[in-house]
């Protein structure tokens, strides 16, 4: 079971820097918000790195619940931190 959770967590994680790094398309971007992205998305995909290597092998429950919760933001503002970031 937990190495489900586990995949569950690299998968989020990933999903999160696609969605931070490719998806969001608007011009309202600035250096600010560009270096924000490129960093959560690089924290998200470090994570998915971790676990697909085998450094990270325990379920951090917290953790998954906060990418969870992130990703369901980003998914609702399609990508676009300066909706948030004002």
């Amino acid at each position: 079971m937990d190495v489900y959770v586990l995949h569950l967590h690299a998968f989020v994680g990933l999903y999160i820097a696609l969605r931070l790094w490719f998806v969001s398309k608007t011009s309202a971007h600035t250096f600010k918000h560009n270096a924000i992205a490129y960093v959560m998305g690089l924290a998200a995909i470090t994570t998915s790195l971790r676990i697909w290597l085998g450094h990270y092998t325990e379920v951090d429950y917290p953790e998954l619940t906060l990418n969870s919760m992130l990703l369901l933001v980003l998914i609702a503002i399609k990508g676009n931190l300066p909706t948030i970031l004002k």
